[in-house]
């Protein structure tokens, strides 16, 4: 069953920091995502990724839907702006649902899949990421951990965060 999001009602759910959720080796983010067309705002999907007064540098993770319509996987080592990320090489929204999917593994960039096929385009910051921070922000689905942005609007269904590093063919 998906979830309905509407980013203009700043709607979003969002999961208390826990053990299992600090995942500081490889990891595997996914979901199903209907996306709409309103792209005038980034969109974050699945977020471990605040960095607010109440809760400074404290990024873990984040798959999120930019302004161009790219789907985006990024981590960091320290909980800082400090990242690597990896942007899709597509722009496109869909009426469809699909399966969106972001994967890290140490020393490596992030890849990014869209329905399971392998849509590396841009990647940015630094490779030599050993490990991703272990920080005390909530998982949030459809906003930012700290609730006060990044809303998105479309379906969510069916998160998945595995501490590994999956393939396209997982």
């Amino acid at each position: 069953m998906a979830y309905g999001f509407v980013k203009a009602s700043s709607q979003y759910l969002s999961i208390n920091d826990t053990a299992a959720l600090d995942i500081t080796g490889a990891i595997t983010v996914a979901c199903w995502a209907k996306r709409s067309s309103d792209l005038t705002t980034e969109q974050q999907l699945v977020a471990k990724y605040e960095s607010s007064a109440g809760k400074p540098n404290q990024r873990s993770y984040l798959l999120t839907v930019t302004t161009s319509g790219n789907l985006v996987f990024i981590t960091t080592q320290d909980g800082t702006g400090s990242t690597v990320s990896r942007r899709d090489s597509s722009s496109s929204t869909s009426a469809t649902f699909q399966h969106l999917c972001g994967t890290w593994s140490p020393v490596n960039y992030p890849n990014v899949y869209i329905s399971g096929a392998l849509s590396n385009g841009t990647a940015q910051g630094t490779a030599t990421n050993t490990s991703i921070h272990s920080g005390t922000a909530n998982l949030t689905l459809g906003a930012g951990s700290a609730g006060t942005g990044g809303f998105f609007t479309g379906d969510i269904a069916e998160v998945g965060i595995w501490n590994a590093a999956l393939t396209a063919a997982e």
